[in-house]
């Protein structure tokens, strides 16, 4: 698969406009020098990294790394925090910039025409040429094999064999198919001119030994051998009782104990915990985008898709390719179903800590900023000073000095006092109107 981005001439073309090609199975877009298509932005609408092209799994994704939004085919909103899957002639809009991903399918290879090569004589499995049919007066035969495992009907050998044997051979051939040529390397080959009286001796003693050293079972009671106990697979009918039921490796896993729910309650259980499963999953992956979406609002660095490890419920284009990632993992690059789902609520833990961490700190900030002693340093430096402290404003300026002072010890000594009201009510209103 080949992935192509160029410049679409009704957007800004920059330079020569070349196009650019994934390598690697990423491809990153930004005004850093660092990406793979570097767009020059001296207006700053484009973040340093402002987007990347994966390629993930045989899909191409687009994901939005940027604080303006990557926009897809022209849409009023852009990608935001969920990659977004794309095929060839869709655009990405980035600021004044328009692409259009090109993507190109593998060819499957021709398939090569074998060069006729002349078998050397005598070689296993190689039809006779015209050099061997010298073979066919001996035989008895008037034209060379017509395929492998061809008998003429007059072989010189049906009166030698008896019926005894030959019937044993017929009924011993499926099962030994595998092990002989392709009917060629059956040729007969005399190697005396006389046939010894004592022939059918040499015969029966053949037969009897291939019988010892390969001992054919009786029809119908061929057997496979059981593998060990600890590899048995589980048996598909769930039994009455036992560790490979699959109902009691799964309340057993939940905590609870298969016993105590009624037999016949048992499918309206099963349902309601399938659809309290789907709504996690869906939940999850929805805090995840919520957290993603307000690490790009303050620009802070985010989580990028990988060669491998990637957690399904932070990188899944649908609701449903998370839920199947986590109930049949089967695609490669994704953390196992239980480190994702540790992992995110690790995540989704630690956001809201850093949160409040994160607020405080932006408050302590904000109140150092409007320092006193700060204000007037600022207004020194722009020579801006001149009549601030004289006359009534100087009583302005000592009754500002008193409020920040007590506002500056309230913020280190009882930050909770002095943050918590005003955010306790503005959280409860988010609240409500998400309700």
């Amino acid at each position: 698969m080949s992935v192509t981005v160029r410049f679409q001439t009704t957007g800004t073309v920059p330079g020569t406009g070349a196009p650019v090609t994934m390598t690697g199975g990423a491809l990153t877009i930004g005004r850093g020098p660092e990406n793979d298509m570097v767009l020059p932005d001296p207006e700053r609408l484009i973040s340093k990294r402002h987007c990347a092209l994966e390629d993930h799994g045989g899909s191409i994704l687009v994901v939005d790394l940027s604080t303006n939004g990557t926009f897809l085919n022209y849409a009023k909103s852009p990608v935001g925090a969920s990659p977004k899957p794309l095929k060839s002639g869709d655009i990405l809009v980035l600021g004044t910039y328009e692409l259009v991903v090109e993507i190109t399918e593998d060819e499957p290879a021709a398939p090569m025409t074998p060069t006729p090569v002349r078998p050397q004589r005598n070689a296993p499995h190689s039809l006779p040429d015209d050099d061997d049919d010298f073979l066919d007066d001996i035989l008895g035969r008037g034209s060379s094999p017509k395929g492998p495992g061809h008998v003429p009907a007059n072989d010189p050998l049906d009166e030698l064999l008896p019926p005894a044997a030959e019937n044993k051979q017929e009924e011993d051939a499926p099962q030994f198919s595998g092990q002989h040529g392709d009917g060629v390397d059956d040729s007969f080959r005399p190697s005396n001119a006389i046939i010894p009286d004592d022939w059918e001796d040499d015969f029966q003693s053949t037969a009897s030994q291939q019988e010892r050293q390969v001992p054919l079972p009786e029809k119908g009671q061929v057997r496979t051998q059981p593998l060990p106990a600890a590899t048995q697979m589980p048996p598909h009918v769930r039994p009455v009782s036992g560790d490979t039921d699959p109902l009691t490796a799964f309340f057993a896993m939940l905590g609870t104990d298969l016993a105590k729910i009624p037999e016949q309650e048992l499918p309206a259980t099963m349902a309601r915990l399938g659809q309290i499963m789907r709504l996690s999953i869906i939940g999850m992956r929805e805090i995840l985008m919520t957290r993603s979406s307000i690490k790009s609002e303050f620009r802070m660095e985010q989580t990028q898709i990988t060669s491998g490890h990637n957690n399904p419920l932070k990188f899944s284009v649908s609701p449903e390719q998370a839920i199947d990632a986590i109930v049949q993992p089967t695609q490669r690059g994704y953390l196992p179903p239980q480190e994702a789902v540790e992992e995110a609520l690790n995540d989704i833990k630690a956001h809201e800590i850093a949160m409040i961490t994160g607020m405080e700190a932006a408050l302590n900030n904000l109140l150092s900023r409007l320092d006193p002693a700060a204000v007037v340093k600022k207004m020194e430096e722009t020579g801006g000073s001149g009549g601030l402290l004289k006359n009534k404003k100087a009583n302005y300026w000592e009754k500002y000095e008193q409020m920040y002072g007590e506002l500056s010890d309230q913020a280190e000594n009882d930050f909770q006092e002095l943050f918590s009201k005003e955010f306790a009510r503005a959280y409860q209103d988010q609240l409500d109107r998400l309700k």
